[in-house]
């Protein structure tokens, strides 16, 4: 006889969702609706006038569908919300819902049901036997205990999935010996949803044994298939007395084919998404073939531009070559007549002497960089071969003019000769800096060790600053006596000693707070700045006022391309761009906005840095601070940009290593969540 579920409480508030733990009547997978209704249904034909116990009743619907039935009916789950769900929802004298474990009912007495229901529970529990040691206490004599398990061979094993709320699955052999040990009387029966036709008798008669068919569709067509597929899950109807009749088969219809609506909404939904996705797709390809066009015609300019410029330097190569040729003829006739002229010579030589000791106490040193700088410019360059042949003569003049200075570690405004020289009284070189009154650019060094990589780097800020007024800070953060030599002998620069080792970022903090400069150049001491590179930097962060922080090409040692700005991805991980390529290719060589640039070297506006204030030292003692930094500037309203003009050399790890597990090399992980959690939105919005 066919009864109507019982009605809800009007205006019931739900407190739980559909999570795909426990079934609700309003979940969105069909299947799941038509597997537990059955249970339930099929479940409602044996409990008639009888007490049952709903063990892990869930939502409570299906003790709602025994309550149409039985006498009185308990339902006990696990889950405190879900319970006072049930309680809210579900309302009839003989319904009751309670808070309790299948493996501890014993608040409830011996013999005090006559039917004990538990669909799909065993499986979420590991001690099986406590379970029905606690069945068996509350059921009556003539009781029956109707339970459901999936098959762990079709459910788990043979569809090769794994349901994460599953503790421990049973076969049905093994599903029949737990019941078998403590009931005389077991009959097990399977069940698996399937979509398909009825047809059933209409008018009265009698009728042969019902029958059953499959159909399957391997391929683009229909065929019959076995009938005799084994079952997803597994039901049981079990007690001490012998069992009432039931039914051999049971079958349950939805005239609405929910099932299949679903799968059609399913396939429309997928077709929908690819379609989008395949416009998407197609748009990037449009946008990316015309940015291939625009860099074709930028490439072709680029080219164009090339040609010319190396057209006209092999005009001013054979100019200079005429020139050369020319001073050489001159040389040799002066050499023929030098032992006619040898007393002459030695006293020339000594008042040019006196003359170039006068010149260099004297002559501001800003005048000589300029008149070096426009030399240098007509000559096509530091590296061009007249600019190296005039490199070398104007260093032989300054080893025979010059003689040590005492050291000035703190900028004064006077005049100061870039020199290298010998200092005969102690081991190594001193290298001159020039001092300015008021620098436009602050070079901010921190050192830990590597008295020979800061060295090579100092030797490289001298040619790499042009006319533009600087000044040097070098923070010692190390007790290396090689790197405390080498900084002793320093003229020009202000060296800045920490008491304890603050590491790499609050170092940089400490020297960038001394910067009397209008912006500040973050430079590693592993790094050796190109002649001529601190130029390109500045006009690129002076060409517009939202601009903050401007980015140089770094190079590897053997001049492969290591860094032409960085990309950021959506987990906090980095990629160089660029990384191993050839410098010369197109990609790399023109300028714009980029996610972040290493602070291997990296020019900052001086007020907006000290507007952000400086690295944020949650990311001591290193890495990822510079990856914050350009974060930051962007949340200012400012952007980082990747000038390839200036070109820098970074030996890749000489600061710290490589090895991410040891030293400080370690914080690059541990500050890649750092930085994830602080700007979560920003990655999630953004990249």
């Amino acid at each position: 006889m066919n009864q109507r579920m019982p009605s809800r409480r009007a205006a019931a508030t739900r407190l739980i969702d559909w999570t795909g733990e426990r079934a609700v009547p309003w979940t969105p997978d069909v299947q799941v609706v038509y597997e537990h209704f059955h249970r339930y249904l099929w479940a409602r034909t044996l409990v008639r006038g009888r007490r049952v116990l709903d063990i892990g009743s869930g939502e409570g619907f299906g003790a709602a569908l025994l309550a149409g039935a039985a006498a009185s009916v308990t339902g006990i789950d696990i889950d405190p919300r879900t319970v006072e769900h049930s309680q809210l929802r579900y309302g009839a004298e003989a319904l009751t819902f309670s808070v309790a474990s299948a493996t501890d009912l014993g608040h409830l007495a011996d013999g005090a049901f006559d039917v004990i229901v538990a669909f799909e529970v065993i499986e979420h529990v590991e001690d099986h036997e406590r379970v029905m040691a606690e069945i068996e206490r509350l059921l009556s004599a003539s009781g029956i205990v109707i339970m459901s398990t999936p098959d762990r061979h079709t459910y788990s094993e043979a569809m090769a999935q794994e349901n994460v709320f599953h503790v421990r699955e049973l076969s049905a052999l093994e599903f029949r010996d737990l019941l078998g040990t403590r009931f005389a009387h077991v009959q097990l029966f399977g069940q698996r949803a399937v979509t398909g036709s009825r047809i059933e008798a209409v008018d009265g008669g009698e009728y042969g044994p019902s029958s059953s068919f499959a159909l399957e569709r391997p391929y683009d067509e229909w065929q019959e298939a076995a009938a005799d597929v084994p079952p997803l899950y597994l039901l049981a109807v079990a007690g001490r007395s012998p069992l009432p009749e039931i039914a051999r088969q049971s079958a349950l219809s939805d005239y609405g084919l929910g099932l299949l609506r679903e799968a059609e909404g399913a396939a429309n939904e997928r077709a929908t998404e690819l379609m989008a996705r395949s416009e998407a797709a197609e748009a990037d390809i449009r946008r990316a073939l015309k940015q291939i066009d625009a860099e074709r015609v930028e490439r072709y300019e680029v080219q164009e531009r090339v040609r010319i410029s190396a057209a006209d330097r092999d005009r001013e190569a054979v100019e200079w070559a005429r020139k050369l040729d020319l001073a050489s003829q001159e040389a040799a006739a002066a050499h023929a007549g030098r032992e006619r002229a040898q007393a002459e010579h030695e006293a020339a030589t000594a008042a040019m002497r006196r003359e170039l000791q006068r010149i260099s106490e004297s002559v501001s040193w800003r005048v000589f960089q300029k008149a070096r700088g426009r030399l240098y410019g007509v000559l096509g360059g530091h590296t061009s071969p007249a600019g190296r042949a005039v490199s070398a003569t104007l260093r032989t003049v300054n080893r025979v003019a010059t003689r040590r200075r005492p050291t000035a570690a703190v900028a004064t405004g006077a005049a100061a000769d870039p020199t290298v020289h010998q200092d005969e009284q102690s081991r190594g070189w001193t290298i001159a800096f020039p001092t300015f009154a008021e620098p436009v650019v602050s070079i901010v060094i921190p050192v830990y060790n590597g008295a020979e990589l800061t060295e090579r780097c100092l030797r490289a800020v001298l040619h790499a600053t042009d006319e533009i007024p600087y000044e040097v800070i070098v923070v010692d953060d190390g007790d290396d006596p090689e790197v405390r030599r080498l900084l002793d002998g320093l003229e020009g620069v202000v060296v800045l000693r920490n008491k304890e080792n603050l590491g790499y970022l609050r170092s940089v903090n400490r020297g960038s707070a001394a910067a009397r400069g209008q912006h500040i150049l973050q430079l590693n001491n592993d790094t050796e700045p190109q002649p001529g590179c601190l130029a390109p930097l500045l006009s690129r962060l002076d060409s517009s006022p939202d601009i903050g922080i401007v980015v140089p090409k770094l190079l590897f040692p053997d001049g492969r391309l290591q860094e032409a700005g960085s990309i950021v991805w959506r987990d906090g991980n980095a990629y160089n761009y660029g990384f191993g390529a050839e410098e010369a290719a197109f990609p790399y060589n023109f300028t714009r906005d980029v996610d972040y640039g290493s602070a291997a070297a990296m020019l900052v506006r001086g007020s907006l840095w000290r507007e952000l204030g400086g690295f944020d030292e949650r990311f001591a003692p290193g890495y990822y601070e510079d990856v914050d930094l350009c974060f930051a500037t962007r949340r200012h309203g400012q952007r980082v940009v990747y000038e390839p003009a200036s070109r820098i050399i970074h030996v890749h790890g000489g600061s710290m290593g490589t090895d991410i597990t040891v030293g400080a090399k370690r914080y690059q992980e541990i500050n890649r969540s750092t930085f994830a959690e602080k700007w979560a939105h920003a990655l999630t919005e953004q990249h």
